[in-house]
């Protein structure tokens, strides 16, 4: 499984976190280094917007239907909400990109940062 990891608010912290959590629910994870990126959604947010992005491969027994809600109590932990995305504060975003040989979040596959950072997958 790969999943990609974005924050723009107290990011370093927010992605300390998150590894940090992650680590303790995954115990074979490694990931990517973090990078800045510049906002991709610049209708929404601001384009001078950063990112610090990462990525992570998980290897696991779990099902998606299992994972999906970790990470989603992985995000409400940092503090993410819908007003606050409403708003351009990403605490933190876990998607997964993907889960056996099924991509999800297709239009990610497209950014050039998840094709920097694929390469550093091992």
């Amino acid at each position: 499984m790969i999943i990609s990891l974005g924050t723009n608010y107290e990011a370093d912290t927010n992605m300390k976190l998150a590894r940090e959590l992650l680590c303790s629910f995954f115990h074979d994870i490694t990931f990517t280094e973090s990078i800045w990126t510049l906002s991709v959604d610049t209708e929404k947010i601001d384009p001078r917007t950063k990112y610090l992005n990462c990525l992570a491969k998980i290897n696991t027994l779990y099902e998606l239907g299992q994972i999906e809600p970790v990470l989603k109590q992985i995000e409400g932990r940092l503090g993410r909400s819908t007003a606050e995305k409403s708003l351009g504060i990403i605490r933190i975003d876990i998607d997964i990109l993907k889960f056996d040989d099924e991509k999800h979040h297709l239009n990610d596959w497209n950014r050039p940062y998840v094709h920097h950072l694929l390469k550093n997958i091992k």
